[in-house]
C-alpha cells in the first residue's frame, strides 16, 4: 500500500514529491506483465529461445533471463541414403527420410603404387544393406539366422598403367567389381 507523503523513484524519471509512493517498474516482456515468479518464453529463433523470469529483490524488479537452445539429433551418415523432407514441428531440427542403400558397386578413387610406380584409378567397393533375420524353427528346433552380406557378383580383371618417376611404365593387375547383390548361404548354420 502506498505511503504518504515520500518521494519515489521511477526508472527513466527524476525523483518526484509524491503524497503517495508508486511501486517500482514491474517485468513486462513483449508488452505482457509478469509478476514475481512468473516467466514468459521469447522466442530468438527456431532452435533458440529465451525463458524470461520477473524477480523482485530489494524493492526492484528484474529479469532473470536463461538461453534455451534446442539440440538436434546428428544429420546422418552419407552411407544412410537419406534425403532431406524438411524441418521438425518447431522448425529448428531437420527431418531425413533413410531408405538404406541396395547392395550397389560404390566408385571410389585409389592410387594403386608399385615401387616407384603408381596410379590413380577408380575401384569399386560393394556397399549396402542385406536384410538379416533369425528364426526359431520348430520343425528341426534349431534358431536359423538368414542373414545376407553385400558380395561382388560380376567382376572383371582390369590393367592399370602405372608411371614410374624414371619415366617409364609397368602394368598392375586388379579386379573391379562389376556388379553386386546379397548373399544369403553365408552365416547358415551347418546341417545336423
Amino acid at each position: 500500500p502506498p505511503t504518504p507523503k515520500t518521494t519515489a523513484n521511477i526508472p527513466g524519471r527524476r525523483p518526484i514529491e509524491s503524497p503517495w509512493i508508486f511501486p517500482p517498474a514491474k517485468c513486462f516482456v513483449d508488452g505482457r506483465l509478469l509478476q514475481p515468479g512468473e516467466s514468459a518464453k521469447i522466442k530468438v529463433n527456431n532452435c533458440t529461445n529465451i525463458i524470461a523470469t520477473c524477480m523482485y529483490r530489494n524493492h526492484h524488479y528484474f529479469l532473470r533471463k536463461e538461453t534455451v537452445a534446442q539440440t538436434c539429433p546428428p544429420e546422418p551418415h552419407p552411407d544412410q541414403n537419406c534425403i532431406l523432407k524438411g524441418y521438425d514441428s518447431s522448425g529448428c531440427c531437420q527431418v531425413y527420410e533413410c531408405n538404406p542403400a541396395a547392395c550397389v558397386p560404390v566408385p571410389q578413387t585409389v592410387t594403386l603404387r608399385k615401387n616407384d610406380c603408381e596410379a590413380s584409378i577408380t575401384l569399386n567397393s560393394c556397399k549396402g544393406r542385406c536384410d538379416s533375420s533369425t528364426i526359431f524353427n520348430p520343425e528341426t528346433g534349431r534358431v536359423e539366422p538368414e542373414c545376407g552380406c553385400c558380395l561382388p557378383k560380376e567382376s572383371r580383371k582390369m590393367t592399370a598403367n602405372l608411371i614410374c618417376k624414371n619415366g617409364k611404365r609397368k602394368y598392375m593387375d586388379y579386379i573391379l567389381f562389376v556388379k553386386c547383390e546379397c548373399k544369403y548361404d553365408v552365416c547358415k548354420l551347418p546341417k545336423k
